[in-house]
């Protein structure tokens, strides 16, 4: 599990490890940075989702056909 935090010795964000604390895994000089990686965390679970309970109601098949006709909306829901 990770844990975001502000080092206010270096200004920088910071991703590390809830239980190893010292352990960095990604550094960012800015919030956005810190928040796109954030984002981009949270499409690849919805996306991973998304063809996990396709697959598992209809086939991934039926699914994927139907992929460029829906909205952005439909996608993100949180």
């Amino acid at each position: 599990m990770d844990c975001y935090v502000f080092e206010f010795a270096t200004g920088r964000y910071q991703v590390r490890d809830k239980v190893a604390f010292d352990k960095v895994y990604q550094e960012f000089t800015s919030l956005d940075g810190l928040l796109g990686h954030i984002i981009s965390l949270i499409e690849q679970h919805c996306w991973t989702n998304r063809f996990k309970n396709a697959h598992a109601t209809t086939g991934w098949h039926s699914q994927l056909h139907q992929l460029p006709s829906e909205s952005a909306e439909s996608w993100v829901r949180l």
